[in-house]
């Protein structure tokens, strides 16, 4: 997995939120997904909640020069794991 160098300033980070992403994500998948990017820098994703019936909580984080609505325009409703990737950003 990729992961922000420690020089990095998660100040300096743009995010986008996977919106309940589906307990069946595969995080290998979903690290190629964003790897497409320019600028993709880590993914976070927790495991399956029993308070979210299951779900999970996932986002990507990129560098500040990073066209967030590129990235919106690019990936939202690509599949993965077979269902469509619904994606916002995270500053919202």
């Amino acid at each position: 997995m990729k992961t922000v160098p420690p020089s990095t300033n998660r100040a300096d980070l743009e995010e986008v939120r996977l919106v309940t992403p589906s307990p069946s994500l595969r995080p290998v998948v979903t690290i190629q997904m964003f790897s497409q990017i320019k600028g993709f820098q880590h993914l976070a994703i927790t495991e399956p909640s029993i308070k979210k019936q299951f779900y999970r909580v996932a986002w990507a984080q990129f560098t500040e020069d990073t066209d967030l609505e590129d990235v919106l325009r690019r990936l939202n409703n690509t599949k993965v794991s077979r269902k469509p990737a619904c994606l916002a950003r995270a500053d919202l």
